[in-house]
């Protein structure tokens, strides 16, 4: 995941190493409804979401639960970086 300051927006990119075409879309549009369920916390960051190869398998909570870790830890480095500015 990378974010800037901005506005809220969220983008989500998929390597071929996941599949198809059919399967990258897949992946994408399970991320963003994530995305779109947790809109509150992006609110602050322009957002790009790597997704893995294993997203492909995972269950949709394993993705929400995945990403939740990641906005915390991000949060925790976006607020450290504020205080030593």
């Amino acid at each position: 995941m990378y974010v800037l300051s901005g506005t809220g927006a969220v983008g989500v990119t998929t390597a071929r190493k996941i599949g198809n075409r059919a399967r990258r879309n897949r992946v994408r549009r399970r991320v963003r409804e994530v995305a779109r369920l947790n809109h509150t916390k992006f609110s602050n960051w322009d957002s790009v979401i790597v997704a893995k190869a294993s997203a492909d398998h995972a269950e949709f909570e394993a993705i929400c639960n995945d990403l939740a870790q990641l906005i915390d830890e991000l949060e925790r480095r976006w607020e450290k970086q504020s205080e030593s500015s």
